[in-house]
C-alpha cells in the first residue's frame, strides 16, 4: 500500500457506524491514541462513531447535509481541497493520524 498504512474493514469489527468499534480498531492497528487521530466524515452516523471514539471530526458533507445535532465536528468543508489546505495550516499532516471514512471502505493514513 503505497499511500496507507492500513486498511479496516467493517467485517472486522462487531459493530458497525455508530458504534465506535470501526474507529478504536484503526487506532489499535496504527498503535495511536483516539485523541491523536482525525476523522474525516461524510455522514450522521460516521460522525457519531467518531465522536463515541473521542476522536476528532472534519465533515465533508456528501448527499445529505448532517442534521445541526451531528454539528458539534472540527470544522465542515466543502470539499477535501478544502481539507487539505485546512491541515497545511494546521501542520496537522505531521503530527495525526487521519482516517478517511467514505463508504464501506475504511482507509487509514
Amino acid at each position: 500500500m503505497k499511500y496507507f498504512n492500513g486498511i479496516v474493514c467493517g467485517s472486522e469489527v462487531e459493530h458497525g457506524k455508530p458504534a465506535p468499534d470501526i474507529f478504536l480498531k484503526a487506532c489499535d492497528k496504527l498503535n495511536v491514541e483516539p485523541e491523536e487521530a482525525l476523522v474525516l466524515e461524510d455522514s450522521e452516523a460516521g460522525i457519531q462513531a467518531a465522536s463515541e471514539a473521542k476522536i476528532s471530526v472534519i465533515c465533508i458533507p456528501d448527499m445529505k447535509f448532517p442534521q445541526e445535532k451531528y454539528l458539534k465536528v472540527e470544522h465542515v468543508y466543502d470539499s477535501l481541497e478544502d481539507v487539505v489546505s485546512y491541515l497545511e495550516m494546521k501542520k496537522i499532516f505531521q503530527n495525526r493520524n487521519i482516517f478517511f471514512s467514505y463508504l464501506t471502505i475504511y482507509l487509514i493514513t
